[in-house]
This record gives structure tokens, sequence and C-alpha cells, in this order.
């Protein structure tokens, strides 16, 4: 996940070209997944970054 003001889906898309292009390379199945936060993290705890992510991932979970 990422975290940043001035996250956007360009980036992101980037990101997970590389990813999936990584775990290609390994043969490693289902990879290429990342996530953005526009927020400033340093104003945040960890514990509030983990909520926010784990609220975001739960959203994002595909169940078959």
């Amino acid at each position: 996940m990422r975290y940043a003001p001035n996250a956007d889906a360009e980036e992101i898309e980037s990101l997970v070209a590389l990813k999936t292009l990584k775990c290609l390379l390994v043969n490693v199945l289902l990879g290429g997944s990342k996530g953005r936060r526009k927020i400033d993290s340093r104003g945040w705890s960890p514990e509030e970054l983990e909520r926010v992510s784990r609220e975001r991932n739960e959203r994002c979970l595909i169940i078959k």
C-alpha cells in the first residue's frame, strides 16, 4: 500500500506492472496487487495505518 498525499492512479498502475513482471520472472502466481491512499501518513499512528489498510483490503477481497 502506498501512502502519499500526491499518489495518483498512473503511478499505481506502473507499480502494478512492475510487481506483475517480477512475479512472472520468479514464477509466482497472482502477483501485481497494489493500492494507494491519498493521505499524509506522517500524521497517522501505525495502528491507524493498519486499520485503514485492512479496511481497504477487505473491500477488495475476492471470494470464489
